[in-house]
């Protein structure tokens, strides 16, 4: 089973950076430039990540993909200045923005492995 992501990131050419090493990694990524074509994305299919760039991204677009990844049930991963662990459950995750991508694909296996393993749980057949 392939572990769905949705980049939004309004750059073209760092999109698409990021879709041939994540889709290298094994994971069906759909890119989205804006939060409108995001949430458009997540009422037609599910995915299982929500990734974006919080340099590019102000406090509002933060909170509202936090929403988004609760009401569609998938972890949001912000890229930033610095780590930092969610403060509830269910917020959004910081990962250190690097040009180096192997620790975010590393922590997304580590989701992958979560979401998938909470899909094969009887009370989330």
């Amino acid at each position: 089973m392939m572990i769905k992501v949705i980049v939004l990131e309004s750059d073209p050419t760092l999109a698409w950076l990021l879709r041939e090493e994540l889709e290298d990694a094994g994971f069906g990524v759909r890119l989205c430039r804006d939060l409108h074509h995001a949430q458009s994305a997540l009422g037609t299919e599910p995915v299982d990540i929500l990734l974006s760039d919080v340099c590019n991204a102000d406090a509002h677009l933060a909170d509202a993909l936090g929403v988004l990844g609760k009401i569609h049930h998938c972890s949001v991963v912000l890229l930033g200045p610095k780590d930092r662990s969610p403060v509830c459950s269910g917020d959004p995750v910081m990962l250190r923005k690097s040009s180096d991508l192997q620790p975010l694909i590393k922590f997304l296996r580590g989701q992958a492995a979560k979401a998938l393993w909470l899909r094969s749980t009887p009370a989330n057949a």
